[in-house]
């Protein structure tokens, strides 16, 4: 799977009505799924425009797309000159165990963003991390390898279905003492950059 992570400042209204309008253009084009939701913790008080593509070719064929149609950026001028942009991340996904999501459900996440050396050890760190997290309450967790403004770093996200499950998880990681220790030898060679909580308020599924 391919993301990308448009985040910005503005009004809520703003950030809706970009929605309303880039969603369908994103799902007519190639993306599997688009959403917009709403940043706690790091980049505070921000919103994320988020899009799935099977690869990235599927993203590529969008890009072109979009650059060959001049009258889509049109529809989105007064939303830029409305916003404030933060960031834009890629994501190409190393592990995923989160399934579907139902039409009805608007999942929060809680994110690290991190470098470590050893692409081989932070992938067998997500595999011994998920049965502490599936016993935690995390309906999945993803582990993204980022590009663009997040070039060089990687991204842990575990998924919960309010943000007092959520809570309810953290607590119980943070008194697990099995899971420091499992991953001691992984944390020490860590550095930490952004922690953050998204919580999903819109979602257009193909």
């Amino acid at each position: 799977m391919y993301r990308i992570n448009w985040k910005f400042r503005s009004e809520s209204e703003v950030a809706i009505d970009l929605f309303n309008k880039g969603s369908k253009i994103l799902i007519d084009n190639g993306a599997n799924f688009a959403g917009l939701a709403i940043n706690s913790g790091s980049d505070d008080n921000s919103f994320s425009m988020i899009a799935s593509f099977e690869n990235s070719e599927m993203y590529g064929d969008f890009d072109d797309k979009w650059v060959s149609n001049p009258d889509w950026a049109k529809q989105f001028k007064a939303n830029w000159m409305a916003q404030q942009p933060i960031e834009n991340i890629h994501a190409r996904t190393l592990k995923d165990t989160t399934e579907n999501l139902l039409e009805n459900e608007m999942p929060v996440f809680v994110n690290w963003r991190f470098t470590h050396p050893d692409i081989n050890a932070v992938i067998g760190s997500f595999e011994i991390g998920e049965k502490y997290w599936k016993d935690a309450g995390s309906s999945g967790q993803i582990l993204n390898q980022l590009s663009g403004d997040g070039m060089g770093q990687f991204l842990f996200a575990a998924r919960f279905q309010s943000m007092k499950k959520l809570g309810k998880g953290l607590d119980m990681i943070s008194t697990n003492e099995n899971f420091g220790d499992d991953l001691k030898d992984y944390f020490k060679d860590i550095t930490w950059h952004k922690n953050s909580f998204t919580r999903l308020i819109m979602k257009k599924m193909k």
